[in-house]
């Protein structure tokens, strides 16, 4: 169902989301569709043609999706957070997170016991501290998060964080939503590092270095990742599959036209090989169990069918936007 909501933000303008279009109202004119009959009254005008789209960070083109975290208790802990997404404090406590997770040893003997789910536990709570970190960086620019939740991202587990107003925000703006949860979450694993040195324990010191993974994942510019929107907004672009504005260098339009070949490329490696691997996996972990082969497989094969589908479905789709805009820029 098309979701309707206004919202304001810090400087009087209201935000009026409308399914997947995002539109700012005057200060004067946003508080008539707060009412009972708001949606009423948004649907007697005439709209424009077009809109902004809102962005969910890793939010579009998932399925599976559930919320974890509902929005008034992210927008309360997005307020109490807003001061780390100042440049000079998020860019200082997170490079000191990276140093004290990449350079200090893991305390204890390593035999030390270590308990997976503990692991676990504590890498996703890092991962709520990234989902925090892009709900903090819109608040500090003036606009309300949404919910934080999961879902699954063409075959892969992902947590998103419903920042709809970032696509009205300046370059800088949203920049800073598009780092600060890769910030926050450097910041939650020195936090386990801390934490580590203190206990002797190594289970925090893993999830702390599964974070770097984590970060490295996001940065990677594939997949609707953080590193992903980056990409679109240091170009100026809405997504990926836009248009470049007329008038566009060519050296601009050969970087978006490469990023988009690598992406379908990586695209349809992950495609042809993925299944394969997992496949094989089943095989090894359970050598002398047919049965668990067949359904494991088959189970598998399902999931490749439909991650794999839609991944060639974006291959074609990329493909044919590179031919689109060959000439932009000549």
């Amino acid at each position: 169902m098309l979701r309707f909501e206004v919202v304001q933000g810090r400087d009087g303008r209201w935000l009026i989301r409308d399914g997947e279009r995002r539109f700012v109202v005057a200060a004067d004119h946003g508080a008539q569709f707060t009412r009972p009959d708001g949606e009423r009254r948004w649907r007697s005008l005439t709209l424009p043609t077009a809109g902004n789209r809102g962005r969910a960070q890793g939010h579009r083109g998932l399925w599976l999706r559930i919320t974890l975290v509902p929005e008034f208790i992210v927008r309360w802990l997005a307020g109490k957070l807003e001061w780390l997404a100042c440049w000079p404090i998020m860019s200082t406590l997170a490079g000191l997170g990276l140093v004290v997770v990449v350079f200090l040893p893991a305390p204890g003997a390593p035999g030390q016991p270590v308990h997976l789910i503990t692991v676990v536990a504590m890498f996703l709570l890092t991962a709520l501290a990234h989902e925090l970190g892009h709900a903090a960086a819109l608040s500090r620019e003036g606009w309300p998060p949404g919910a934080v939740g999961a879902g699954v991202l063409w075959i892969l587990p992902v947590f998103w964080c419903d920042v709809s107003a970032v696509s009205i925000l300046p370059r800088a703006g949203r920049v800073r939503v598009d780092l600060g949860g890769i910030c926050f979450q450097l910041m939650a694993g020195g936090c386990l590092v801390v934490i580590g040195w203190l206990f002797c324990w190594r289970s925090a010191f893993l999830a702390a270095h599964a974070v770097i993974l984590a970060v490295i994942w996001s940065l990677l510019p594939i997949l609707r990742t953080d590193g992903y929107w980056l990409g679109c907004d240091l170009l100026g672009l809405e997504d990926m599959e836009s248009k470049l504005p007329k008038g566009a260098s060519r050296r601009r339009s050969l970087a978006l036209n490469g990023w988009r070949l690598m992406t379908a490329l990586v695209l349809l490696a992950m495609v042809l090989t993925l299944p394969l691997r997992l496949h094989a996996r089943i095989h090894d972990w359970y050598p002398d169990h047919p049965t668990i082969q067949t359904l494991g497989g088959g189970l598998v094969g399902l999931i490749m069918l439909v991650g794999a589908w839609r991944a060639l479905g974006r291959v074609v789709r990329l493909l044919a936007i590179i031919h689109r805009d060959r000439k932009v820029g000549e």
